[in-house]
């Protein structure tokens, strides 16, 4: 009745709990392996995605409330915000219950100031980019009840202080609001995610910053690239609800051919790239900027691979809601 790690365990936004070694290698192994035991079972015992899947559909159909241990909140005119229960809750963020006190800041932002200096020592370009919360962009669908801020004051504090202490800050914020106004399409609905038309205007003032810095190659303008409605897979929020096949969102996806030609050119920048999930609809277009790029998985900045592939330019992409990582960041090497 056991089963290996599965797919509706990845959908809800975590790592599967590993069986544990059926012969501990040393006491403390020993007394840890019940309860190790006990949290692999609870995400691979048999039918457990039928199961869940069972219970997410009818709670949806009936439209009751969602269980907290789902990991997701349903909003306005059916909007799903993401809201876990086992790692930071960007809704707590929002609503003002976590929050990032001065000594936090004073830390993130010398962490980040000793890597732009490492890296401006060594002749390397180093860019910040937050891509916003949905519940940022579009707080007119946030959950009935819900108090709270598009954006928290300690959020907007952390940023302009890493501003000022001279770090190129790529905040698209504001111009994403501005145009959310008017179209619900930025940020897909059931899904944590921008789909590529909210990541063509996140993009933008990062396109301009390098364009500034490096005039080889401008921007990509809006009227470079064609935007046509497509329907996308389901996503992720929806997949943990586990309410899939009904009324499939309709998004929209870019048509372009502008990168064409550009790559291998030695006028170009070479980059390396360290992102979250934000960065896969973003990444086509960004690459025009660079004859050579690398991309890493990951929102944690590494000497080794930069020291590796010698870049003139270092992108660290985060959304807002994992900034809280940056505590975590390793200094660079010397610091």
């Amino acid at each position: 009745m056991l089963r290996g790690p599965v797919d509706d365990v990845v959908a809800e936004k975590r790592q599967v709990a590993p069986m544990p070694p059926l012969w501990p290698a040393s006491l403390s192994a020993y007394l840890a392996w019940p309860g190790e035991f006990e949290n692999y079972f609870r995400d691979c015992f048999g039918f457990r995605t039928a199961l869940l899947k069972f219970a997410h559909q009818t709670s949806a159909a009936l439209r009751l409330e969602n269980p907290r241990s789902v990991g997701v909140l349903r909003g306005k005119e059916d909007w799903l915000f993401y809201s876990p229960v086992d790692e930071v809750n960007p809704i707590d963020i929002h609503a003002g219950r976590l929050v990032f006190g001065p000594a936090e800041i004073e830390k993130i932002v010398g962490r980040l100031v000793a890597w732009e200096r490492w890296l401006g020592a060594r002749g390397t370009a180093f860019f910040l980019m937050v891509p916003p919360d949905k519940i940022s962009v579009y707080p007119q669908y946030a959950p009935t009840g819900l108090t709270f801020s598009p954006r928290p004051e300690t959020t907007n504090e952390l940023l302009r202080s890493l501003q000022a202490a001279g770090l190129r800050m790529i905040d698209p914020l504001a111009r994403l609001q501005e145009r959310g106004k008017v179209d619900p399409t930025l940020y897909h609905h059931r899904d944590t995610h921008w789909p590529k038309k909210g990541a063509l205007i996140g993009y933008a003032p990062l396109g301009d910053a390098l364009a500034a810095r490096y005039p080889t190659r401008a921007a990509v303008a809006e009227s470079e690239v064609s935007v046509i409605r497509d329907v996308p897979a389901d996503g992720d929020l929806e997949l943990m609800l586990g309410a899939t096949d009904a009324d499939p969102e309709l998004v929209y996806r870019l048509d372009w051919t502008g990168q064409s030609g550009l790559a291998g050119n030695t006028a170009l920048p070479r980059a390396i790239i360290f992102h979250d999930s934000f960065m896969t609809d973003l990444r086509d277009i960004l690459q025009v900027h660079f004859s050579e790029d690398e991309f890493h998985g990951t929102p944690k900045l590494s000497a080794t691979a930069i020291e590796r592939f010698n870049p003139d330019v270092v992108i660290l992409e985060i959304v807002e809601r994992n900034l809280y990582l940056t505590l975590s960041q390793e200094p660079p090497p010397g610091h």
